[in-house]
């Protein structure tokens, strides 16, 4: 990647208050993942996958919120839109468009293409390169920082995450269908 935009990427998640990570297609490839892994565990930012990025990083990892889905204002949609600093890695045109992102968001490009900038995808800063090396590198210069905020994120994750009593009754919500399969399947199922 250009050193500038390198530079500036670090920049701006550095002086983030609200950054969150979003996951998409172009994340799913094996040295991405480490270098990906690496980062989110180093900096303890928070991450949410697009349905095409779902399975880069395990669900189950303290640090994930969650999949965007195709309606608004669900609980993943409301923790971008709390984010004032969003690290979209990988996203692809094909995918969901990401009309939840945007307004006062301040958005770090990291994909081995351009952005397909339009009226919803306003990147502030495009890295554009290998994705595993800017991974890296980026992992090399950016620390927890003590003004990042994450209590947002950490109740919108409990509120995700209810217990399966909360979705007993007729007629049967995908949640308690969602939850029934995860107990009844093994692990690797």
């Amino acid at each position: 990647p250009d050193p500038k935009a390198l530079a500036a990427g670090k920049d701006l998640i550095r002086s983030a208050r609200r950054p969150i990570v979003m996951i998409a297609s172009g994340a799913n490839r094996k040295r991405v993942q480490k270098h990906l892994l690496g980062f989110i565990e180093k900096t303890g930012i928070p991450f949410v996958s697009t349905q095409m990025g779902k399975g880069v990083i395990d669900e189950r990892s303290p640090y994930s919120i969650g999949s965007t889905a195709l309606s608004e204002n669900d609980y993943v949609h409301c923790a971008l839109q709390a984010a004032d600093t969003i690290i979209v890695i990988g996203h692809d045109v094909v995918e969901k468009p990401p009309a939840f992102i945007g307004g006062t968001q301040k958005i770090v490009h990291i994909n081995y293409f351009s952005a397909a900038v339009d009226d919803v995808y306003l990147p502030s800063v495009e890295i554009v390169g290998d994705i595993a090396h800017t991974l890296w590198a980026l992992t090399q210069h950016v620390e927890r920082q003590a003004s990042w905020d994450f209590s947002y994120y950490t109740k919108i994750k409990k509120l995700g995450r209810a217990p399966k009593h909360a979705f007993d009754g007729f007629p049967l919500k995908p949640q308690r269908i969602v939850s029934d399969l995860r107990r009844a399947l093994p692990e690797s199922g």
